[in-house]
């Protein structure tokens, strides 16, 4: 009986520890990718994920257990900055806008269920940049293509190409 007492208390202690060990992690964690925006770094985030992971000694099990880390391979693609402004984007506005240091931001997001959104906050805007793009290759496609007839046109009818110039003749 003493023993099953002993073995319950213990296993309380360690989800205890292990409860504190996440708390710890996610500060970490929060301050590693405060900073990062502060500084206008243009680290990307799978080298920022794996300082983190080296510097914590943890899996990337246990780093995609935390809250505001890249879920899909979108968010991994892009650098600190656009993933906070695009996947944060209340985090980013208080960025923005307030002048709170980084323990005062990471005592705000512990206090708050902030975690990594699903869709670009900016979604809207990157498809009609994405439409603009396209419409202005489909304009330089075309300006590309009117000045190659434009050009295969004179050489054609070029004079030093008279024997072109005369089968062209021949066939109207």
């Amino acid at each position: 009986m003493e023993g099953a007492k002993n073995q319950s208390e213990l296993e309380s202690l360690l989800n205890l520890i292990s409860d504190a060990h996440s708390d710890v992690l996610q500060e970490s964690w929060d301050r590693k990718i405060i900073t990062l925006f502060k500084e206008f770094s243009t680290m990307t985030m799978p080298q920022c994920m794996r300082e983190f992971i080296c510097d914590e000694q943890i899996t990337m099990e246990r780093l995609y257990e935390l809250k505001r880390t890249p879920r899909f391979y979108r968010q991994q693609k892009c650098n600190v900055m656009r993933f906070i402004s695009a996947y944060l984007p209340a985090l980013s506005e208080k960025l923005w806008d307030s002048n709170l240091s980084t323990d005062q931001l990471v005592a705000w997001l512990n206090k708050g269920s902030i975690n990594t959104s699903f869709r670009l906050s900016d979604s809207r805007k990157i498809a009609r940049e994405k439409g603009e793009l396209l419409h202005a290759k489909s304009i330089d496609a075309r300006t590309r293509l009117e000045s190659q007839g434009y050009l295969e046109n004179l050489d054609v009818f070029a004079r030093r190409n008279w024997n072109q110039v005369k089968a062209v003749r021949a066939r109207r």
